[in-house]
């Protein structure tokens, strides 16, 4: 059995040759916000394959996320804090703009996707979806503490335990948050592992997977 996440792939599920059936493909959009039990809205494409026909595999049921505020350390940045580029100001004035016009408070539990060179948008009580570039420039704007995401809440914000990961020698910053912006949700796919080994046989049933520190026995219900 295996697992895989796209934007796009493609897969031989017969021998070309023999004809002889390798996998039975199943492939699902889940969104890491419905799925994935983070403030996060993230659509990936994830494909399993089966390699036994006529076993049923059943996707994982959604897992409520909770508010953005839960994966946000309280600290609230100052004046310094406020973006310098001309793309990013400008950005930031529009989704400023767009809280004005819908009566929200500008310390709302809100993130501005600033670094975008297209259309700013607001998200309210969630995180838009990670990008590596934006995440590599830290694009985004938390209105409830009027400063950026830390690399900690990057790492929350994809699921994983953020007191257990040191960052490597060598590695910046700035280039894990891009790494962790490229990844994938670790809760979404550690719910589809979890089904992938009811279907194989491993477990009685499916055990669900919460949100914990990592260690053994703090994350598996």
């Amino acid at each position: 059995m295996c697992v895989c996440c796209v934007s796009y792939c493609k897969f031989w599920c017969q021998d070309p040759v023999t004809g002889e059936q390798f996998y039975e493909l199943h492939y699902k959009v889940l969104d890491s916000y419905q799925y994935g039990g983070v403030p996060q809205s993230r659509n990936r494409v994830y494909i399993v394959g089966v390699h036994k026909p006529g076993y049923k595999f059943l996707w994982p049921d959604q897992t409520p996320a909770p508010n953005l505020d839960a994966v946000l350390d309280s600290d609230v940045g100052d004046h310094s804090s406020l973006p310098t580029t001309a793309t990013e100001l400008q950005n930031l004035a529009h989704c400023m703009g767009q809280l004005t016009s819908d009566g929200v408070s500008l310390w709302a539990n809100a993130v501005g996707d600033i670094g975008t060179g297209f259309s700013a948008r607001v998200t309210h009580n969630y995180a838009p979806c990670l990008t590596a570039s934006r995440s590599r420039s830290n694009g985004y704007w938390i209105f409830s503490r009027w400063r950026r995401f830390t690399l900690q809440e990057f790492y929350r914000l994809q699921g994983m335990p953020a007191d257990r990961l040191v960052l490597p020698h060598g590695v910046t910053e700035r280039q894990m948050r891009g790494m962790v912006g490229n990844g994938w949700t670790v809760t979404v796919v550690a719910s589809i592992f979890d089904r992938m080994l009811h279907v194989c046989g491993l477990t009685e049933r499916p055990r669900g997977f919460e949100l914990g520190s990592g260690e053994p026995g703090a994350i598996w219900g």
